[in-house]
């Protein structure tokens, strides 16, 4: 099969856009593909079959559903930068980083996961702990996040991050 997808590479013909080294990548991506999917389709239907696993699964996929909810994205007032925060009250206050919030001046425009695009302030900045609150301008409750408490984690337990780093 490798032999075949060089061939194919070799006797491909060149579009005005791309370079020999694109097409060559390009080609060889879609033939390791070909080598990987039978493999990893045999071992999803294996490992599907176990109710363990099928468990496991599904409290992974609703607790990311569940935290995704008070997850925002964070921007200036244009819509440029960014960043993540948690909404942690009903009212809308979020916690950010610094060096997240820092950069949008007092203003700025929160993405939330349903879609809806809020306006949003700056309440209180702590630059030495990286560490921002704002204010979600919006009309009734917001979702919240759960805050925890970090005494009764222990070195090796699961984390999940959600956030919107870009």
């Amino acid at each position: 099969n490798i032999a075949n997808c060089k061939l194919k590479i070799a006797n491909c013909e060149l579009g005005r856009n791309f370079t020999a080294s694109t097409i060559f990548n390009l080609h060889l991506a879609i033939c390791i593909l070909q080598f990987l999917l039978p493999t990893t389709a045999t071992r999803a239907d294996s490992l599907s079959s176990d109710p363990a696993v099928l468990a496991a699964e599904q409290q992974r996929v609703d607790t990311v559903a569940r935290i995704s909810k008070a997850t925002i994205a964070i921007f200036d007032p244009n819509g440029q930068g960014g960043g993540s925060g948690v909404i942690v009250s009903p009212d809308g206050y979020a916690l950010t980083n610094f060096h997240v919030a820092g950069g949008t001046g007092a203003a700025m425009k929160c993405g939330l996961s349903d879609g809806r695009f809020l306006d949003a302030v700056l309440v209180g900045l702590d630059p030495s702990g990286d560490v921002a609150l704002i204010k979600l301008i919006a009309k009734g409750d917001l979702p919240t996040a759960t805050i925890g408490d970090s005494d009764t984690c222990r070195v090796g337990q699961w984390v999940y991050v959600v956030g919107n780093p870009f």
